[in-house]
C-alpha cells in the first residue's frame, strides 16, 4: 500500500494556504510524508535525546522515555490503520530551535516534544495532539529556592526555542537569561552554580529531580498556562496529521497513554496526560 500519490495534493494544500511566497521555504515535504514512510516500512523521528523520562538511555543504553514509547506506540496504531507492519523508527536527535528546518527539508518525518501555544499557527508544522500537558516549572539547587523569587536578579536559563522562554520576562525577573542548546546543559549550569535556576516545564525537569533529589529541587511557576506536547509533521501533511490525531484518541481512549505517563514519569507534580478532541 502505497500514499507517495498523495504529495502533490498536500504540497498544493499547503501553498494554497501559505502562499507562492511561502512555497519553496514551507511546502517542500519529502515524497510521501509520513504515511509514505510508514507504508514503505522507515519512519525518522525527531527528538531531544538527553531528558530522563522523557527521552534518553537507560543504564544499557537502550533508548527510553515517555516520547520514545509514545512514538512507537503511536506509529505501530498508524501502520494498523494502513494496514501496514510496524515501521522500523530511526531516532534523530533534535534541538527546538532546528524542528521546523528539519521538517521542511524532509529530514525528519514527525517530531516529539513540548510546542509553543501559537505552535498551530506556525506555517511550517502541522501539529498533532497534545499526548501531554505540563506546567511551566524551575529547577535549582536543592533547599537554595523557596521560590523564583529566590531567584530574582539571578541568571536563569532556558533551552534556546523552548515554549518556556515568555516565563522569564514575566513575575519575578531574572537579571540575565541564559540560553542554552539543551535542558541537560542547562541543569549542569545549575550543579556549578554559574546559573540560579533552570526554567522548562514540569515534565522535562522532573526526571533530573527524581536521579539527584538530595542535589536538586523542582517548584511550577503559579497562574500559568500549561505547555503542551505534540507530535509535529510537515505543513499541509493533512492526512499525517489526521492519522496521527485517530492513534493519540485510540491510546487515551483505551488507557495506554495514561500507563506511558506514569511508568516514565513516576510521581511528576504538573503533569498530565492529554488527548486532541474529536474530528
Amino acid at each position: 500500500m502505497s500514499h507517495r500519490r498523495a504529495a502533490p495534493r498536500r504540497a498544493a494544500a499547503c501553498a494554497a494556504a501559505l502562499g507562492a511566497a511561502a512555497l519553496a521555504a514551507a511546502c517542500a515535504p519529502a515524497e510521501g510524508g509520513l504515511l509514505g514512510d510508514v507504508s514503505d516500512g522507515s519512519v525518522t523521528v525527531g527528538t531531544t535525546l538527553d531528558v530522563p523520562g522523557l527521552a534518553g538511555r537507560d543504564p544499557g543504553g537502550r533508548l527510553d522515555g515517555l516520547d520514545i514509547a509514545l512514538a512507537e506506540e503511536v506509529l505501530k496504531r498508524v501502520a494498523d490503520q494502513l494496514g501496514e507492519e510496524e515501521p522500523q523508527i530511526t531516532w534523530q536527535p533534535l534541538a527546538a530551535t532546528d524542528r521546523d528546518n528539519a521538517l521542511r527539508g524532509g529530514e525528519i518525518d514527525v517530531v516529539t516534544g513540548a510546542f509553543a501555544p501559537d505552535a498551530a499557527a506556525n506555517p511550517a508544522v502541522a501539529l498533532a495532539g497534545p499526548y501531554l500537558e505540563a506546567q511551566p516549572a524551575y529547577l535549582g539547587r536543592a533547599g537554595e529556592l523557596s521560590g523564583p523569587a529566590d531567584a530574582a536578579g539571578e541568571t536563569w536559563c532556558v533551552v534556546a526555542g523552548s515554549p518556556e522562554v515568555a516565563e522569564v520576562v514575566s513575575g519575578p525577573r531574572p537579571g540575565r537569561v541564559l540560553e542554552l542548546a539543551s535542558t541537560r546543559d542547562c541543569v549542569e549550569s545549575v550543579r556549578r552554580g554559574t546559573v540560579a535556576l533552570v526554567v522548562a516545564d514540569a515534565a522535562r525537569l522532573s526526571g533530573f529531580e527524581r536521579l539527584a533529589p538530595e542535589s536538586l529541587e523542582t517548584g511550577r511557576f503559579d497562574g500559568t498556562k500549561p505547555v503542551a506536547y505534540g507530535l509535529a509533521v510537515h505543513a499541509g501533511d493533512d492526512d499525517a496529521k489526521a492519522a496521527l490525531d485517530r492513534a493519540l484518541r485510540e491510546i487515551e481512549a483505551d488507557g495506554t497513554l495514561s500507563r506511558l505517563v506514569a511508568e516514565h514519569l513516576p510521581g511528576a507534580e504538573g503533569v498530565s496526560a492529554a488527548a486532541p478532541g474529536e474530528e
